[in-house]
């Protein structure tokens, strides 16, 4: 057996602790960068578990009253069965009624699934700005009430739309499709 000193018992050098040093140092060094790439993909587990969960049940009702507040604030009441987050889509509103169900002489504008697009710049600050709805295989019914006329249903089929919220109250209809007593 060779000793690396000559001297019995060893004595150690200012070399050998810088060197012990150090790799106690990389060794530190390599446990909390384990540590911290373990915490990041606990992280990233934890986020997709939550937008995986918004995508599948939908959102609870302390997300959804804020959004329905501004939409109501820009002059749009809808009420909905459902709202979920989509992957491409962003806010989804599933089986929507616009306007007053209560009223009825009130036409009644029904759809299957509308967009809720949201600014993005205001969203990260906190603020809640809704830029556009989308709509979606939407249907219009009004039945003109006449007291001399019998009772016959207006209807407009198919309704495809997008609604964009402007600056000062104003509202942009763009791209509208429907079809209207089979035209």
């Amino acid at each position: 057996i060779s000793w690396p000193c000559t001297a019995w018992p060893c004595r150690r050098t200012s070399l050998d602790m810088a060197t012990d040093a150090r790799r106690r140092f990389w060794r530190l060094c390599r446990i909390y960068f384990r540590r911290f790439r373990i915490s990041i993909w606990f992280v990233v587990l934890i986020l997709l578990g939550a937008l995986m969960y918004l995508n599948r049940v939908g959102l609870p009702d302390f997300i959804k009253r804020p959004l329905v507040n501004k939409l109501r604030e820009q002059g749009v009441a809808l009420e909905f069965a459902r709202l979920q987050l989509h992957w491409s889509e962003g806010f989804v509103a599933h089986n929507v009624s616009f306007g007053s169900m209560y009223v009825p002489a009130a036409p009644q504008l029904l759809a299957t699934k509308v967009q809720i697009k949201l600014h993005l710049k205001p969203l990260l600050r906190g603020q809640l700005q809704v830029d556009s709805l989308g709509l979606s295989d939407g249907r219009l019914q009004w039945i003109p009430v006449n007291s001399n006329t019998p009772l016959r249903a207006l209807t407009v089929d198919h309704i495809e739309a997008r609604l964009r919220f402007l600056p000062g109250d104003q509202w942009r209809l763009d791209d509208l499709r429907a079809r209207f007593a089979g035209v």
